[in-house]
């Protein structure tokens, strides 16, 4: 099973946006992502934009090895990314290579969070031990 939850911490400011009534209209964590994509872009990496996914996170595609993979950052307690392959799930029964693609990118991204003094305290996790409050190493 593939950790594919990574909770860690920053020293980025928070840029969060907020209305007079102190209402949300852009959530923390768009220097964040942009740091993040900046990464790997500069590894050569086909990613997207970050864009803001509903109130509370920011996303962006990943491609690789002709798989797409989305990542969700958003911060609950301290930072979460999150990643899923995209497409449908008869895409996803199809493809032999897809977790061995997704192992790849996550590898990446640790590699990348690991050497970058901006971000520390990685901790792993699959989606049950996120929920349950395990963690364990990426592989």
């Amino acid at each position: 099973m593939l950790r594919t939850f990574v909770t860690f911490q920053t020293c980025f400011p928070d840029d969060g946006v907020f209305d007079s009534a102190g209402n949300p209209q852009a959530p923390t964590g768009k220097n964040v992502a942009d740091a993040i994509v900046g990464l790997l872009r500069g590894r050569g990496a086909d990613v997207t934009d970050p864009v803001q996914h509903s109130f509370y996170g920011w996303q962006f595609t990943l491609n690789a090895d002709g798989e797409s993979f989305v990542f969700l950052l958003q911060y609950p307690e301290s930072w979460l990314l999150f990643s899923r392959r995209a497409g449908s799930l008869l895409d996803k029964l199809r493809s032999e290579r897809s977790d061995e693609a997704h192992r790849k990118v996550l590898a990446q991204v640790s590699t990348l969070l690991s050497h970058d003094i901006r971000f520390g305290r990685q901790l792993w996790f699959t989606k049950d031990e996120y929920e349950r409050g395990a963690s364990g190493p990426l592989h």
